[in-house]
């Protein structure tokens, strides 16, 4: 919590949050009047706070069941880890993010734990058809 307070997030996304954690999370940002909260009862909730008003949201389950947040801000306008036995069921995820950025308006931000390193086929393909640049380019190569 220091480190988010320190950096005064406009937006802040939050990956594996299962149910267990869900009240004291909504505690943690009560600051944070808009918000979207998706908890599972397994690690692939996601929560997402902001101080800046959100002006459309809605949560995508797919066949992965594992959910997809497209949301709009006014602003003046989990996937599955990349294992061996999960291969497919990563692209579908990642096919999935990529269909609801295409259609997302611009500017826009896609968020998450893509458990894939930085050459990841799956990740890169989805870049490219979501007509989004990976935000770390520049930065030193990190883990996943």
């Amino acid at each position: 919590m220091a480190e988010i307070r320190r950096h005064d997030a406009d937006v802040i996304f939050l990956k594996e949050c299962p149910d267990a954690i869900q009240l004291e999370i909504e505690d943690a940002f009560a600051d944070y009047p808009y918000r979207l909260i998706e908890p599972s009862r397994m690690t692939m909730g996601l929560a997402l706070f902001s101080p800046v008003p959100i002006t459309s949201s809605s949560v995508h389950r797919f066949e992965t069941r594992i959910p997809v947040f497209d949301v709009t801000f006014d602003v003046g306008g989990h996937p599955w880890p990349a294992l061996p036995q999960w291969g497919q069921l990563h692209r579908k995820q990642m096919a999935d993010i990529a269909r609801v950025a295409a259609e997302a308006e611009q500017p826009l931000i896609v968020a998450g734990d893509f458990s894939a390193a930085p050459w990841s086929y799956a990740v890169s393909r989805s870049a490219d058809r979501a007509d989004v640049q990976d935000a770390r380019i520049g930065f030193p190569l990190e883990g996943t």
